[in-house]
């Protein structure tokens, strides 16, 4: 598969570490009923952080 993505329109690098970042994505797509609910975007609720 690496191949495929070795044309010039499509660059790619391979990393390392990625699993923080999808527990991150995780935790943003589980609050996404919640803002529904909430009829409130979710950079508003961010900025509420308290």
């Amino acid at each position: 598969m690496y191949s495929a993505f070795q044309q010039p329109a499509l660059p790619l690098r391979l990393l390392d570490g990625l699993t923080g970042l999808l527990w991150a994505k995780l935790q943003l797509n589980l609050n996404n009923p919640v803002n529904a609910l909430a009829d409130i975007p979710l950079k508003q609720e961010l900025d509420q952080r308290d």
